[in-house]
């Protein structure tokens, strides 16, 4: 999966720079849970911030042993 966006590419946004990097992923977000077909996100390794919110959009997870979710 995904551990989120950069938090050290973060610190150099402007304030519009962010507000569309989260318009963007606020819309991939959106178009996942409105897909009329069942989305599995597969784990494996580190999941943080993003790429959580992702996975929690999904109709099933399948996480391997060593996921981290946080």
């Amino acid at each position: 999966m995904s551990v989120g966006g950069d938090l050290y590419q973060r610190k150099e946004m402007t304030k519009e720079q962010w507000l569309r990097q989260r318009q963007v992923f606020d819309r991939l977000v959106y178009t996942v849970r409105q897909l009329r077909r069942p989305i599995i996100a597969a784990l494996h390794g580190m999941v943080y911030g993003g790429g959580c919110e992702l996975a929690i959009s999904c109709d099933f997870i399948i996480a391997a042993d060593d996921a981290v979710l946080e």
